[in-house]
């Protein structure tokens, strides 16, 4: 039977390559790269799970998460994906009146937080405008040392309607044994997911994919179905080295993460700052960690400039298998044949959607020869049941000239 939702992949890849690295932090200050076993990631994700459940009854709903790059955040998302919850991801680098609205606007309840963002992420709620607000509980997720376990989570209540917030100074923390919860979860079993209808897993609020008021949109995106499909299409394998290349808040982050996770293959995650700094990001990605698939806006790409691009990222050598294009116009043949030194084998990939269409909606392998015979790049191919359609003024369907582009199908839901 296929894997339904993106924590059977995760769990399947995980019973084949239990003692796999799933995830590599590399800080880039020269320290010894953090990293995390696939049983050990599940082990993290199904603690967390136990204790969201006991303590908070997610199912259905949502929970924030607050955190920087880290390299628990794919067993944090896994486990709150596993409490049958949507993750907010929520960036600690936004302003706090931002993230409040974002907190208010999708109704959230809880909130998990990276124990040394605490502090910033509580002065918000301390405003008068907030007190409508309701934010239950926080979960302070202690990431002091990178254990292969998670022992103890700290809980704290947080404001509501009728005790207006006030920041977390006197609230009394209650440790939770997560032991305890690992054997009360046992005797219960583990939760069916069957009848979960149209749940969403991830909800998005940054500028790209608003309603015309500018409130958060919840997808239900059939992300497992397009992680299980550009595996195959990128012909993913256990050795492969996957960059998380996106922000959490970009939807892309999602098939970074998961396109690694259940494959067997190894999640490369580095600072923001890192990104930044492209030669010191070209040498952390193809010299030390080897990357075999890149998952990036053609911005990103850019910024190494056309030296490191043909030096480092598109040589002869070069580790990289597959370079996914999205998010953007894809660049001209013209530009893609300047950046790539003339020996080099990575195949090149433009792909295209909206948020709204599960992330990506049609895919095209850009053909060698093609970088030398034609002006633009194809949207290419539907994905899945995808639905794409060019209209013109009279919302007819044509197959020449000039229009708008329409995406859809019969099994994508999108809440607002």
């Amino acid at each position: 039977m296929p894997a339904r939702t993106l924590q059977d992949l995760v769990s399947a890849a995980a019973s084949l390559h239990p003692d796999r690295a799933a995830v590599l932090y590399d800080s880039g200050s020269g320290e010894t790269p953090g990293s995390l076993l696939y049983r050990e990631v599940v082990q993290l994700a199904e603690d967390l799970s136990a204790a969201l459940l006991q303590n908070c009854s997610p199912r259905g709903g949502a929970v924030g998460l607050y955190c920087s790059d880290d390299l628990l955040v794919p067993a944090w998302i896994l486990g709150i994906l596993q409490s049958s919850a949507a993750y907010v991801p929520l960036d600690p680098e936004a302003p706090g009146l931002l993230t409040a609205r974002v907190m208010s606007q999708c109704g959230l309840k809880y909130c998990a937080v990276k124990r040394d963002l605490v502090k910033l992420f509580s002065p918000p709620y301390r405003s008068k405008t907030l007190i409508a607000l309701i934010v239950r509980v926080f979960f302070y997720l202690n990431i002091n040392s990178y254990s292969p376990l998670l022992s103890r989570l700290a809980f704290s209540g947080g404001c509501s309607r009728s005790r207006p917030c006030g920041g977390l100074r006197g609230a009394a923390p209650v440790q939770v044994d997560l032991d305890a919860h690992r054997a009360s979860s046992s005797r219960r079993g583990r939760t069916s997911e069957s009848g979960l209808g149209v749940r969403p897993a991830h909800v998005r609020h940054d500028g790209s994919s608003q309603n015309r008021e500018g409130s958060p949109q919840v997808h239900r995106p059939q992300y497992s179905r397009l992680v299980s499909l550009l595996r195959s299409l990128f012909q993913m394998s256990a050795d492969d080295v996957v960059f998380l290349a996106s922000p959490l808040t970009f939807d892309p982050s999602v098939v970074d993460i998961f396109l690694a996770l259940s494959s067997g293959a190894l999640l490369l995650i580095v600072p923001s700052v890192m990104k930044k700094m492209p030669g010191r990001l070209a040498q952390m990605l193809f010299k030390h960690h080897r990357t075999t698939v890149l998952q990036v806006t053609p911005t990103l790409l850019v910024r190494f400039g056309p030296g490191i691009l043909k030096r480092d990222v598109l040589s002869p050598g070069s580790s990289l298998r597959v370079l996914a294009l999205g998010g953007e116009a894809c660049p001209s043949p013209a530009q893609l044949r300047s950046w790539k030194h003339e020996e080099n084998k990575t195949a090149v990939y433009n792909i295209y959607g909206v948020t709204e269409v599960s992330c990506w909606a049609s895919c095209y392998r850009v053909p060698e020869p093609q970088l030398h015979s034609v002006s633009s790049v194809p949207l290419g191919t539907p994905l899945m049941d995808t639905v794409v359609e060019v209209r013109n003024e009279d919302d007819c369907v044509i197959t020449e000239g000039e229009g708008q582009v329409f995406i859809g199908g019969t099994d994508f839901y999108l809440f607002i």
